[in-house]
This record gives structure tokens, sequence and C-alpha cells, in this order.
């Protein structure tokens, strides 16, 4: 899973055309997000998901991943199976 994580952080650093190094990164990404999605991101949530903080939300990648263009993500997470579609949050 954590292969899957490190891939998406590299997709948005680069959708961004940054990387995450310093605290204030977060800030920049958090209202590039906005401005590509609609969808508010709080930069401690994404600080979780890069590891300057320790816990980790599906919501923040599903939110990434729509960020990105990707079509479909699936995560399998147990028994459950959740599968997003941007499209739908359009």
């Amino acid at each position: 899973m954590e292969v899957m994580y490190k891939k998406l952080r590299a997709a948005v650093e680069k959708t961004a055309g940054r990387k995450m190094c310093a605290p204030t990164d977060f800030n920049y990404l958090s209202e590039d997000i906005c401005e590509k999605t609609r969808i508010t991101i709080n930069p401690m949530t994404l600080k979780r998901f890069w590891g300057f903080l320790v816990i980790k939300k599906l919501e923040t990648q599903d939110v990434l991943l729509l960020m990105c263009s990707v079509s479909m993500w699936v995560i399998k997470t147990g028994m459950h199976l959740f599968m997003i579609l941007p499209l739908m949050l359009r």
C-alpha cells in the first residue's frame, strides 16, 4: 500500500509543479487542490499524508487522485472495497 501512496505523492507533486519539502508547501498545495477540484483539504491533512504528521485518511487520497485527473481508483482495506469515480463528484 505504501508504494501506491508514494506514487500518488509523486503524481500530486508533478501536477502541482513543486515538491512538498517544507511546512509552507502544504499551504500552497491546499490552495492548488481547491482551485483544481473545488474541494478543500486542510494543510494539516496533507502534512499527515506526506508523513510530516502521523495519521492518514482515505478521503485525502480520493481528493488527491481527483486533482491528478485519475478516472478511477480502487483501494482494498480489509473486507471493504472503495471505488472512487471523479465524474460522480462533479
